[in-house]
């Protein structure tokens, strides 16, 4: 289920880059059931929200990804991180 949730996840990202937000959203909510609580499903979903300009619920699951044990050093030089960064923790 975690491979099939981290594709749900990019299939959400990527509905987020190309303006579907309903989409996004409903993919990336099926990806967080699939992935039994991910810290790395939840920065994706971090991501998503941020992508959408929803930057509060972005941060919600930014600080759920590090309370899960998310391994901040394996996205420090990531673009994608340093924006995240800049919202939250």
């Amino acid at each position: 289920n975690k491979s099939l949730a981290q594709d749900n996840a990019l299939l959400a990202l990527s509905y987020a880059r190309i303006d579907k937000p309903f989409k996004a959203e409903d993919m990336i909510k099926l990806a967080l059931k699939q992935a039994n609580n991910s810290p790395e499903i939840n920065y994706l979903a971090a991501l998503i929200f941020h992508h959408m300009d929803k930057k509060d619920i972005a941060n919600i699951y930014l600080e759920h990804a590090h309370v899960l044990g998310l391994k901040v050093q394996k996205y420090d030089n990531s673009p994608s991180w340093r924006k995240l960064a800049k919202i939250g923790l």
